[in-house]
């Protein structure tokens, strides 16, 4: 680009290409001499010229050298860039400015960059258009409105702070607004608060704070490592620190020798380091020890503090009851010569403490006499026996904080009804006041963040340590496969707010996958003992090898040696989904034709040949396999899994926590794989192809001891997708049934058992093949009697894995059915779970459910429902719910809907009476065929229900004719959702009354959960109208599931 200027009217300067051309490195002058009327354009040495923003854009992303792909990786991404190149002028359009920063925030909240994994032009046009409305885009900026378009700008900004900051003060002011982050000034705090906004970091103030004198402090006990919720904390003392350009005390405040060790005072420094927190220094609060004490005198002597000698229990006790202790008013020399015997430790010392004298009818308990000061002969980890009486933390933080000279102390708003306390021990002991400034505490779902609990999980051996990958220690989630960047996103993200949220850890793992997928290598596994041997017959005769990129998109991870064979390893689930004749594709190789599969006694795929078709295309095969070659260079796995360690999203203050303990939470998995692995170091992290991100924790030492990887979850909901397949529905092939679940992803089958069956093993040779998959695939049956809940262990292994209790599945096997009358039988799990079974009346047999079977409203071959998993099933909320009935792609399912846990099967087992009836009238309808989904209203009078249960058939049928209106299949199931239907009438719980208005002045509403079998109409509510009479409902949705409202 030699001998290139670039001209244009100093009015509109075209951002987007000086700021293409400042990161690129591209030479060329600037001339903004240009008349009004000219547009921007390159003005060659020979002569020749280019005019228009785009055009020259363009040129400047097929020229640059120094960027790579900086115009795309191939004419794919290119295109993709001219769209978005072509789509930046939309944000010059007022009106459109919004829509516009909605579109792009979209797109960006599962991508790094617009095209690819690189900074493009396309990256450069949008943000400039952004940059260059000025405050339109600031005001937006400083808002939470489009986090992932502010997360994408600032990361640039970041990047390429000098450059852009030069050409937006050069330019911006001169075309279309200010700069959009101006330099630091040290005299101005206004400066200084704008830049750390525009960092999309936390968007408040400390109170008081001016530039370059804000002091703060971390202030951990050294009882245990640092967890996510002290990171938060110690990152938001960095955050502030840097922003008002002041200082950070790391400070331990060791005043419990009982808890306490230097392995966690070294521990917690290497985690303070790990975050990247740089501090000013190290202190103790036990440095302060003889000034605490002399402060402590001080007040007795003056009457502020006292020594009280009463037991703890009844201390307590008066607290509450607001009454004074006896020793309160003892005189200033009882009071020193107490305190005497609590400095040498005696035994009458050891019965007494030193308490502030507040008031103790103070509404506010925690200043009501607080302790300063008690006995503890334990020796200390820094100062070994020289004490015998330490300050409790009320008395000495605020005293070391003023005396440390911190001016902002934050604290999390768990101490806030402890802030008179800090700001009244400071008032009598006559210091400077500090700045109290209160954050949120952290809470995670099924995570224990209290290090007495944490500290008894590794006491008890339930874990390996504090950097166990279970823990959401620091040093645990790093070993886990977090990244710091995307631990420190996820906090400042979170910011210094107050609410009390309880949060899913999806969103921190959602973050580290946007930072570690762009750059970790791809890699092969397959399952050890589930691998099938597919040998293609015109493979090549001798092994080659060839050298392909570990990531397509990231030069920099290198490349991986990739040996191609004649015999290849396959997963057993592929396997099983292939035809005969069958074309699949073989992931970077080309195409294959499947010609024979070898089976066993038991229906199992074990080996399978065919044909290379190297000129086949990919984009007509269904399967795309992974596979490794045949050779002795493969290394052995162990992929490991982890889970939470409780089973309760939760705890409250009076659980135990060993009741809640989830005994399997770890699950490993031999595999092999390809012999680039021997590479691997620790702390690497990789993706396996179609299994998910791993972290090695164990590299390569030698053949016979397998590599150790950690899966990385990566932020998506844990869920279980659900087939329900009734054997007298199912007239497609059982091949067609296997293919189908792993096509979908299938994890839990459920089928129900025809009466005539008088023993499930029959049932059981018939699904034996969907079991070989693997074991993620699980077959429920519905049976009715004791004989027919006899589980596999196969599935009992997946039971336990869900709900921590292998005993339970064994209780579930081995359960006696016969002469039980009640309507449901519950099992009590290990997990603190229940497990219902629902009992049904099918003429002369009595038939049992698990509950969560009931709670599924499909039953054909083709529907499938998605659900989470706790320790049991969950179904999804309403509006999901619908998308799931009407075959829609759901992403996300939320379990707190009660009318979902309210619904019941009624299959080919065991219809109500009563819809046996209705079946009878109307034959095309409610029932006679799977997959029909219909919806029934009943008007009647204000006498009473309508009788099903005696009237004969004849009369039955004449009744039904008149009164029943029957719905279409989407109507009915946005209906039984309870979900309003818009552009008719009037609606009775989302259901339409479609022949009389409401009558709400002479007649209430009326409504009716309960059923009685055969009699009254199922799950109806009525409601008033004009004629004076009701109309009820009954509904029959999806295959005959009834869910009452």
């Amino acid at each position: 680009m030699d001998g290139i200027k670039l001209s244009f009217p100093p009015e509109s300067p075209p951002l987007s290409v000086i700021v293409a051309l400042s990161l690129s490195a591209s030479p060329a002058t600037i001339d903004s001499t240009a008349a009004a009327t000219t547009v921007p354009s390159f003005v060659f040495s020979d002569g020749r010229k280019l005019s228009g923003t785009t055009v020259l854009l363009r040129y400047v992303g097929r020229s640059a050298k120094t960027l790579l792909d900086f115009y795309g990786h191939d004419a794919f991404d290119s295109s993709q860039i001219d769209e978005w190149v072509d789509y930046a002028s939309v944000f010059s359009s007022g009106s459109e400015f919004e829509n516009a920063c909605g579109r792009v925030d979209n797109y960006l909240e599962s991508s790094t960059f617009l095209v690819g994994n690189s900074l493009t032009i396309a990256d450069v046009a949008i943000w400039s258009a952004l940059a260059g409305t000025s405050q339109r885009w600031e005001s937006l900026r400083k808002s939470k409105k489009y986090q992932s378009l502010v997360r994408w700008f600032n990361s640039i900004l970041d990047e390429y702070s000098e450059l852009l900051n030069k050409v937006l003060a050069t330019y911006v002011k001169k075309g279309s607004g200010k700069p959009v982050a101006p330099p630091k000034s040290k005299d101005s705090q206004q400066a200084t608060k704008a830049d750390a906004q525009d960092k999309g970091k936390p968007e408040v103030d400390l109170p008081e704070a001016e530039i370059g004198k804000v002091r703060l402090r971390f202030a951990p006990e050294p009882s245990g490592y640092l967890h996510i919720g002290h990171a938060k904390a110690a990152l938001l003392n960095k955050y502030f620190a840097e922003r008002y350009q002041g200082e950070v005390i790391v400070r331990f405040d060791d005043t419990n020798p009982a808890k306490e060790s230097n392995e966690f005072v070294d521990n917690l420094v290497k985690d303070i380091g790990t975050l990247g927190i740089k501090y000013e220094k190290v202190t103790y609060t036990s440095d302060y020890f003889p000034e605490l004490m002399q402060m402590a005198e001080k007040l007795m002597r003056e009457g502020k503090a006292y020594v009280d000698d009463t037991p703890r229990e009844q201390m307590q006790k008066e607290r509450m009851d607001g009454i004074d202790s006896r020793c309160r008013n003892h005189g200033v020399d009882e009071n020193l010569k107490l305190w005497k015997e609590m400095i040498a430790g005696s035994e009458r010392g050891l019965q007494c403490c030193v308490r502030g004298k507040f008031n103790m009818q103070d509404p506010n308990k925690a200043m009501r006499d607080p302790v300063y000061y008690r006995c503890n002969p334990m020796s200390h980890h820094r100062i070994g026996d020289k004490y015998k009486i330490y300050p409790t933390y009320d008395f000495a933080c605020p005293f070391v904080d003023s005396l440390e000279g911190i001016t902002h102390a934050l604290r999390s708003s768990e101490y806030h009804d402890r802030n008179a306390q800090y700001f009244k021990v400071l008032e009598d002991m006559g210091m400077r006041q500090v700045q109290l400034y209160e954050f949120s505490r952290l809470n995670l779902v099924f995570t224990l963040l209290s290090k007495r609990k944490l500290l008894w999980f590794v006491q008890t051996g339930l874990v390996d340590g504090w950097d166990d990958p279970r823990f959401p220690t620091v040093q645990g989630i790093v070993r886990r496969g977090l990244k710091i960047e995307a631990l420190i996103q996820f906090i400042l993200e979170q910011g210094a707010s107050k609410n009390l949220n309880l949060m899913e850890w999806d969103k921190l793992w959602s973050i580290n996958k946007r930072i570690i997928d762009p750059v970790c290598p791809r890699h092969t596994a397959v399952i050890a003992d589930r691998r099938v041997l597919f040998t293609l017959t015109d493979g090549p005769d001798e092994p080659f090898v060839r050298l392909i990129p570990k990531h397509k998109k990231f030069e920099g991870a290198g490349e991986k040696a990739t040996t191609f064979t004649k015999n290849i390893w396959i997963e057993e689930a592929d396997a099983s989904a292939i035809s005969v004749d069958e074309e699949v594709t073989l992931m970077d190789w080309g195409n294959a034709i499947v010609k024979q599969i070898t089976k066993d006694e038991e229906g199992r795929v074990t080996a399978l040949s065919g044909v290379l078709n190297l000129q086949g295309s990919v984009k007509t095969t269904k399967l795309k396999l992974t596979w490794l070659p045949d050779t002795n260079e493969l290394v052995n796995l162990t992929l490991t899994e982890f889970d939470y360690l409780i089973t309760k999203k939760k705890l409250e203050d009076d659980d135990e926590v060993a009741d809640f303990v989830n005994t399997n939470t770890k699950k490993e998995t031999l595999a092999l794989g390809d012999s680039n692995m021997r590479n691997l170091k620790c702390g690497d992290v990789i993706q396996l192809e179609r299994k998910g991100y791993f972290r090695c924790d164990v590299p390569f030492v030698k053949s016979s001891k397998p590599i150790v990887l950690f899966s990385i979850p990566d932020g998506r909901a844990v869920k279980l997708n659900l087939i329900f397949v009734s054997p007298y529905t199912l007239a497609a092939p059982l091949d067609d049934l296997v293919q189908k679940v792993v096509m979908n992803r299938l994890s839990f089958v459920v089928m129900s058992i025809p009466p005539e069956k008088q023993n499930i093993w029959t049932l059981f040779d018939q699904i034996l093949r969907v079991w070989s998959i693997g074991d993620d695939i699980v077959v429920c049956i519905v049976g009715q009697n004791k004989d027919q809940f006899i589980l596999p262990t196969k599935m009992c292994l997946y039971f336990r894995t869900i709900i921590g209790s292998i005993e339970f599945c064994h209780a579930v096997c081995n359960m006696e059915f016969e002469g039980v009358d009640s309507e449901t039988l519950e099992v009590k799990t290990a997990a603190g779970g229940t497990w219902a079974f629902h009992h049904y009346q099918y003429q002369e047999v009595s038939l049992y459910c698990l509950q969560f079977v009931g709670e599924v409203s499909g039953s054909t071959f083709d529907s499938h429902h998605e659900f989470d998993a706790e320790y049991g099933f969950h179904v999804d909320d309403p509006e999901k719910t619908l998308n799931v009935c009407l075959s829609k792609q759901v992403e996300i399912m939320l379990p707190n809907n009660t009318m979902s846990k309210y619904g019941f099967v009624i299959d080919d087992s065991g219809l109500d009476s009563m819809l046996v009836k209705f079946m009878e009238v109307f034959p095309e309808t409610c029932g006679s065929t799977f997959g029909s989904r219909h919806g029934f209203v009943v008007e009647y009078g204000t006498d009473g229900d309508v009788d099903l249960g005696e009237s004969p058939l004849d009369s039955l049928q004449n009744f039904l004719q008149d009164r029943f209106h029957l719905d279409d299949s989407n109507l009915t199931s946005s209906v039984s959702l309870s979900k309003i239907i818009e552009g008719r009438e009037s609606y009775f719980k989302g259901t339409l009354c479609k022949k009389h208005d409401v009558n709400t002045d002479t007649k209430p509403e009326e409504t009716s959960d309960s059923h009685t079998p055969g009699l009254a109409v199922l799950c109806h509510g009525a409601r008033a109208t004009t004629s004076g009479q009701y109309e009820s409902y009954a509904f029959s949705v999806t295959d005959l599931c009834l869910r009452e409202m």
